[in-house]
Order: structure tokens, then C-alpha cells, then sequence
């Protein structure tokens, strides 16, 4: 009889240890979901996506300091976010909406810093839901003049989870025992 995944992660460790290979085991499904469900709808879906999930990290000053600007001949930027109450600090925001397995190439990195200079900023958040090629990586890493800081599906998923973006945290009650009940007085 052969053994299911979760057999092996239940059998040896204490129990802690097995309730944390199962939260593994249930973040690793659940940003496979994510991405699933974020390829199921269509880009502009996953452009106010990541405009609504910047601004529940905490960027902008307030909601309307946050414009989308994503359509056909967007210059390559999907959103603006301004950091200060008269919009002289920004960060411009570009969305791509791969299947996982596709990479951003460091050619799209070039051309959305090129665009970030153009609307006259110095950051710049690009975003996928599929994953970034080393050659992208480097591209970002190299940027002189701007900041570029590249967010992969993984990074994503883990962010929506965090902030609660299209996800809903439960807690489940896990009995301990009370030390400080058993300690001499």
C-alpha cells in the first residue's frame, strides 16, 4: 500500500512539527490556487489587483493617491502611486499576468525602467504571476537612476496571504498546556 504525501510529514517530528508541514502543505496549495484563479481573469483584473494589494501593503497617501493607468498604449506603466500629498514622490507600477511557468525578460525590465523615467519617477514595482529570468533580475539590479524591485508569483501569493487579498485567514483553536498553571507558587 503506498503512502500518502501526507503520511511521511505526519510520521516522524512532534506534533508542531507536523501542523507546520500541514501550513506548508496548505500555503503551497493555496498559491497554486491563487495563480490559477489570477490566470482565469483578464489583465486589467490583475492590474487593479496589484494596485489594490500595494496600497494594502501601505503605499499611498490614500486610496486616490493611487491611479491606474493600464490600457493599450500605456507607455508601459499600469499605475502611478503617489508618496506624498502633492504627487512629487511616485512609484510607477507595471503588471504582467503570465501563466507560472513564463518568465519576465530583461528586455521588459529595460523597457519599464525606460518608462519610469519617463513619467519622471525614480521607483518602479514590476509585478508578474508567472517568475522573472536571471538576465531580469540583473537588469533590475543594474538600474542606475531608478529603483526597480521586481515581485515574482511566489512573492505575490505570499503578499495576498499576508495582507489578506482575496484571502481569508482562520483560526483554529490548538490546545497547550499552561505552564505557568503547573509551576509551584
Amino acid at each position: 500500500v503506498a503512502d500518502s504525501p501526507h503520511t511521511e510529514a505526519a510520521a516522524p517530528g512532534s506534533p508542531d512539527d507536523n501542523i507546520r508541514a500541514a501550513l506548508e502543505d496548505i500555503h503551497q496549495s493555496l498559491r497554486r490556487n491563487l495563480l490559477d484563479l489570477i490566470a482565469d481573469r483578464d489583465p486589467q483584473f490583475f492590474e487593479q489587483l496589484v494596485l489594490r494589494l500595494l496600497r494594502a501593503i501601505g503605499y499611498g497617501v490614500d486610496s486616490s493617491s493611487i491611479e491606474h493607468t493600464g490600457r493599450p498604449g500605456d507607455d508601459g506603466v499600469d499605475g502611478v502611486i503617489s508618496l506624498d500629498q502633492l504627487g512629487l514622490d511616485k512609484i510607477c507600477v507595471q503588471a504582467k499576468r503570465y501563466d507560472r511557468d513564463r518568465a519576465v525578460a530583461s528586455e521588459e525590465v529595460d523597457r519599464f525602467f525606460a518608462a519610469v523615467h519617463r513619467f519622471g519617477a525614480t521607483k518602479g514595482v514590476l509585478i508578474t504571476s508567472g517568475r522573472f529570468t536571471e538576465s531580469a533580475r540583473r537588469a533590475a539590479k543594474s538600474a542606475r537612476g531608478a529603483t526597480i524591485r521586481l515581485i515574482d508569483g511566489t512573492e505575490l501569493t505570499d503578499l495576498m496571504m499576508r495582507h489578506c487579498l482575496g484571502v481569508r485567514h482562520e483560526a483554529l483553536p490548538i490546545p497547550r498546556l499552561d505552564l505557568d498553571f503547573w509551576e509551584d507558587e
